[in-house]
């Protein structure tokens, strides 16, 4: 999670992801992410401690029927080889008139879209692991 500009190297739901900003991980960075199957978003680190939690904003959707959104990423160590990873995100549609339709639609399809985020996460660390020997 830390590898924050480069969450298309993780995850198929990202086609492309750049760094927007100085510096590409921590408070402050940003990215532009170009999703699948469409889409595209600017996402910012809102907080950041390594190893325990990430709070992202995704703001400027393209593309989308959302206005914008808050995102926590929270990780707590189960043992030296495994890590437990939470999710939870806050969505804002646009307005108009089918706002509560389309806010009812985005909350029935984000838990699979964020449980296809987080195993590809895990089967991306997974493989860092095995190639590497550890988490670093």
């Amino acid at each position: 999670m830390a590898d924050f500009s480069n969450i298309a190297n993780y995850t198929d739901q990202v086609k492309t992801s750049v760094s927007t900003s100085e510096h590409p991980s921590g408070v402050g960075a940003s990215r532009h992410c170009d999703l699948a199957p469409m889409g595209k978003t600017e996402e910012k680190i809102l907080e950041f401690v390594p190893e325990d939690r990430m709070v992202v904003s995704l703001y400027d959707r393209k593309g989308l029927p959302v206005k914008g959104s808050k995102t926590t990423f929270s990780l707590k160590a189960v043992d030296e080889n495994t890590t437990e990873i939470t999710f939870s995100a806050e969505v804002e549609a646009k307005g108009g008139p089918l706002a509560g339709f389309v806010g009812k639609r985005l909350a029935s399809r984000l838990p699979k879209g964020a449980q296809a985020l987080v195993d590809d996460l895990a089967a991306s660390a997974e493989a860092a692991v095995s190639q590497t020997g550890n988490m670093n």
